[in-house]
């Protein structure tokens, strides 16, 4: 992930936030690999204009995360960053995102809403999977490819309206989508 004048917030920052509420400085490019992994006192988080990237795990098992607003300036938001945040709702994924990464909205139970924006062109292996609270979701005609399991075990989604000239989905990603994990 380290490029050239990237500043990096690690893990050893985030270790002098201890509020519920967490305002990330402005200057940061990153929130680096498993900056907040477990820390279930954060509900809310609030990410500066100057992050471009969210690391691997950067949220994941921040189980009472119930909202991030994702800026506009996110470029990058890599695998498992909000795996298992169990009290997220809703996500709206920047316009400048174009890969929705593996497991990285996995088993957020709470997550119903999911904005993808006309530009996303992969939805990554069980990207979604195990959102059981997911209802819907509409994907962009810009999706060339669904990762196998992407929608695994999201027993409420009852709807997923599909680009018509999508050219990579297995057929576990749909017929998966219904069975308990």
């Amino acid at each position: 992930m380290e490029k050239t004048n990237e500043k990096i917030f690690t893990a050893e920052d985030a270790e002098k936030y201890t509020g519920d509420y967490i305002v990330i400085p402005n200057g940061y490019t990153a929130i680096g690999e498993e900056a907040f992994y477990e820390r279930d006192n954060i509900i809310s988080v609030e990410i500066p204009d100057s992050v471009t990237t969210i690391g691997y795990g950067a949220f994941s098992y921040c189980e009472n995360l119930s909202e991030i607003i994702l800026t506009d300036s996110i470029e990058n938001i890599e695998s498992m960053a909000f795996s298992e945040c169990k009290s997220l709702t809703s996500v709206t994924i920047p316009e400048k995102v174009t890969e929705i990464s593996d497991r990285v909205f996995s088993g957020c139970d709470k997550l119903v809403e999911v904005i993808l924006h006309d530009g996303i062109t992969k939805i990554g292996y069980a990207a979604f999977s195990r959102c059981v609270g997911l209802e819907n979701i509409e994907i962009p005609e810009s999706v060339e490819e669904i990762g196998y399991m992407a929608f695994n075990a999201c027993i409420k989604l009852s709807e997923i309206n599909l680009p018509e000239g999508i050219d990579i989905i297995k057929r576990e990603n749909i017929l998966r989508m219904r069975l308990p994990y």
